[in-house]
């Protein structure tokens, strides 16, 4: 089994002093990019005009941990060890707030080094929650593929949580749906694969660098 801890990744994106953690289970994720308004405006809650305006006091803001306006945007990936061992998974959990915008989800895995050796299969999955939907893919070592989906985007008539005060400068609190995506990666042979599978990630508006979309 792999050890399970919990890594801490910070960045200061292009100087916008954004922090972001993963939960991480096994071997921590790559560098990490996250791009987000500044100020950081919640956009879609309050209006585009708040992004312009310095005084905030009207305006919904958010500089936590969580993917949240139209605009934000977290780029990522995940190698396993090597080996994998038979039946092992590594996840990485990513937290959104979702309202009547959804954001983009994806993951595209390849195996990097040596390619020799017989394909080994694995397994990539995407969980949303809520609404505790998963989808999943099966692969192998010899192929790269891609698995893509989107977080809920809720009426914007319904009455959504509260969200308490994420930061940023904001006079207004919003209203979301605290959301976790998981990305992972299983070895779903019998034996352990040798090459380190890596898979890019990506959270954001759309589709830029998953390749689902074309």
């Amino acid at each position: 089994m792999l050890c399970a801890r919990l890594a801490a990744l910070t960045l200061a994106a292009l100087g916008l002093g954004v922090a972001v953690t993963l939960l991480i289970r096994g071997e921590p994720a790559g560098a990490l990019t996250l791009l987000r308004n500044n100020p950081p405006v919640v956009e879609q809650q309050t209006g585009t005009g708040c992004a312009l305006d310095l005084d905030l006091s009207d305006c919904v803001t958010n500089d936590g941990p969580c993917i949240w306006d139209a605009d934000d945007a977290l780029w990522t990936y995940l190698g396993t060890p090597r080996p994998f061992a038979p039946g092992a998974s590594l996840s990485l959990q990513v937290c959104v707030f979702s309202d009547w915008l959804s954001h983009f989800a994806g993951m595209r895995a390849y195996h990097a080094g040596p390619g020799g050796g017989q394909a080994k299969p694995y397994r990539l999955s995407i969980t949303v929650d809520p609404p505790g939907k998963t989808i999943t893919k099966d692969t192998t070592t010899k192929d790269s593929v891609s698995l893509c989906t989107q977080t809920t985007d809720y009426d914007r008539q319904a009455i959504l949580p509260e969200v308490p005060y994420q930061g940023g400068g904001g006079g207004v609190l919003g209203h979301a749906v605290p959301t976790t995506v998981t990305f992972t990666i299983t070895n779903t042979g019998k034996r352990a694969i040798i090459q380190q599978i890596v898979a890019n990630i990506e959270v954001s508006w759309g589709d830029n660098i998953i390749g689902c979309v074309k």
